[in-house]
């Protein structure tokens, strides 16, 4: 999951959780930016891995690099 994504359920939760009509229209406002953002890290995540393969958090490819 994506940084932007982790936002957006924040922002998400907070637009469906605001006492107030502002907050939740800021909220609602901020989400549809990061969902764009996180729409958009998404895809060049997908295609980087289509590309030169899955790594996990060492570095190594999954499945060819020895840990």
């Amino acid at each position: 999951m994506t940084p932007s994504m982790n936002k957006l359920i924040i922002l998400s939760v907070l637009a469906l959780s605001s006492c107030t009509y502002e907050l939740g229209k800021f909220a609602v406002k901020e989400a549809e930016h990061l969902a764009e953002e996180a729409i958009e890290e998404f895809a060049t995540e997908f295609e980087h891995e289509r590309e030169h393969g899955k790594h996990c958090e060492c570095g190594a490819r999954i499945g060819q690099d020895a840990h």
